[in-house]
Order: C-alpha cells, then structure tokens, then sequence
C-alpha cells in the first residue's frame, strides 16, 4: 500500500532562537519499500535571506518520480510563491546567479519501458519562487556536471545517451541555457558517439566539445557552432 510523508520545513533566529515565521509542509509520497525520499541540501542565496527546498514524491500507482520546489524567505519563514512539481529525480540543481536570484533545477525522467532518459533543465526565480522561461529538454543523462560561465549567466549542459532501444544511435546532446531568462540559446547540437565532454574557456564565452570522433567549439553567447 502507499503511505504519504510530509517534510516539515521551519526557520529558526540563530540570534535569538525563536521561529519567526510558520512551519510549512512538503508533502511526498513513498510506497513500501522506501522509494523517492530526497536528502538534497537546501540551496542557499549568498546572503542566506533565501532557501530553496526539495522533496521527491513517486505516483504510488503509476511508481513515476516527480520533484517538489519551493522557496523559502529565511528572515520571515514564509513561503515565496508556490509549490512547483516537475517531472523527474532532481540531480544536479544549484544556484546559477551571483546574486541568488536564479536557480537550475536538474531533473531525470527515465523510460524504464524503452530504457531511455530525458534531462530536463527548469530555471527558478528564488525572488518569486516561478519557474521563469521554457524547460529545456536533452536525450540522455547529464554527463561531466552543469558548467558555468564567469559571470553564471550561461549554463551549458551535455547529456549522453545510447539510445539502445530507440534509434540505436550513440549520441551526446549540449545546450546553452541562459540562467537570466531561463530559455536555451541556440539549437541543441547533437553528436555521436555518447562519451562527450565539454570544459568552458576562462571567460566562459566558447565552450569545447569532444566526443573523440567529433570536437565542436560553442559560442555560448548566441549558442551556434
């Protein structure tokens, strides 16, 4: 049978010890065995006056993962906006702006039925606790870590995949997301085989990507080739 779980989030003045704001509830979900439970660190802006929260939840009927987002204001204890649900297993999510102002949310979506993965790439503004911009979607799964540029502006993402059970063709996907407007940038180059990796420049402006048969360089500005 399924169970619900709720987490229960609250804030706490270290000066003081009091709790200035209301103790909120995450809720998940987890069938037996234990499944989906997540034990990710809150993401914290720089100045600590924000948090953002997560917590897995899996459909107990359907057994499909999904993520819970929500942003807390750590000087009040209240929430900011709403709760998001996005499909997947978060992996991979930080805080991508200098000021805290903007979050990417990494999440899985596996097919265990084609034994495919979708990455999914949402930015978050922690001022408003929405999602901003369009959900970027790669095939595979993240490989080599989310980079960012200098100034975290940009974001450039590589997913490989064997794609075994689809087209059967190797391949490594790599997008440039802009973390302000939270869209991608450019198309998403495709190439093969599914071992790529890709290191940034200094200044974060070109990025290389080498699949040992391919080697491509980004402008990670506009995002062409």
């Amino acid at each position: 049978g399924a169970n619900t779980v709720n987490g229960n989030r609250l804030t706490i003045n270290l000066d003081t010890g009091t709790l200035p704001g209301v103790i909120f509830t995450l809720p998940g979900v987890w069938d037996i065995p234990l499944v989906g439970q997540n034990y990710t660190a809150p993401l914290l802006t720089a100045d600590g006056s924000r948090a953002l929260l997560s917590s897995a939840v899996t459909d107990p009927i359907t057994g499909t993962p999904s993520t819970r987002i929500a942003v807390v204001n750590t000087l009040t204890g209240a929430q900011t906006g709403t709760t998001l649900t996005l499909p997947g297993e978060q992996f991979g999510s930080r805080m991508a702006s200098l000021d805290g102002s903007r979050a990417l949310i990494v999440t899985s979506v596996y097919d265990g039925r084609t034994s495919t993965n979708n990455l999914r790439l949402a930015v978050i503004d922690t001022t408003t606790g929405a999602q901003t911009g369009a959900t970027t979607t790669l095939i595979g799964f993240l490989n080599g870590g989310v980079l960012y540029s200098a100034d975290t502006t940009r974001a450039v993402v590589t997913a490989i995949s064997s794609n075994f059970n689809t087209t059967g063709v190797a391949t490594t996907q790599v997008a440039v997301i802009d973390t302000s407007a939270g869209n991608q940038v450019g198309a998403t180059l495709t190439l093969t085989p599914d071992n790529g990796l890709t290191v940034l420049s200094a200044n974060g402006v070109r990025a290389l990507v080498n699949t040992s048969a391919q080697t491509v360089v980004l402008n990670t500005v506009n995002g062409s080739q």
